[in-house]
């Protein structure tokens, strides 16, 4: 098999199958690492690499020398924050289960603020793991700031 043959097969089949099932996971980086580590070495292999080969540079930005990859944690977050994002406007069992963790998480942390905009360092301790806290986890650490809109206009 060609080695852009294998690199499809990758990136068109394997990847996609896998990721597909962690947008609903609460995995955090650490809990993460044994997929993006077996995902790494089938990239490594389709593209002729060692396996060790480092991942700095396979997942670099092309600006810093790197491959420009994106790496599955990074893609997950973003896939679970579209999903967060799409599903919550909805008017369905899913979208009103979101709305009810945003309250909850909101009650148990005790602040009038948004907690999306508050410190997860701070305040993350006191909310139960659910999707709407593994987003707030991964998006305060970058300065993404998810902010509610009225739509009643």
């Amino acid at each position: 098999m060609s080695s852009q043959a294998k690199w499809l097969a990758v990136e068109m089949v394997i990847y996609p199958a896998v990721m597909y099932h962690m947008v609903n996971t609460y995995f955090s980086e650490p809990e993460f690492w044994p997929i993006t580590s077996i995902i790494s070495q089938l990239r490594c292999s389709a593209l002729g690499l060692n396996r060790s080969f480092p991942r700095a540079i396979l997942y670099g930005p092309m600006c810093l020398g790197g491959l420009g990859i994106s790496s599955p944690n990074h893609k997950n977050t973003t896939n679970r924050i579209n999903y967060f994002l799409f599903k919550i406007r909805q008017n369905n069992n899913i979208g009103l289960k979101y709305h009810l963790s945003i309250t909850y998480t909101q009650l148990e942390i005790g602040s009038f603020m948004q907690f999306f905009s508050s410190s997860f360092d701070r305040f993350g301790h006191l909310a139960t793991p659910s999707m709407c806290t593994r987003i707030w986890s991964e998006t305060e650490p970058q300065g993404i700031y998810l902010r509610p809109c009225d739509n009643s206009t």
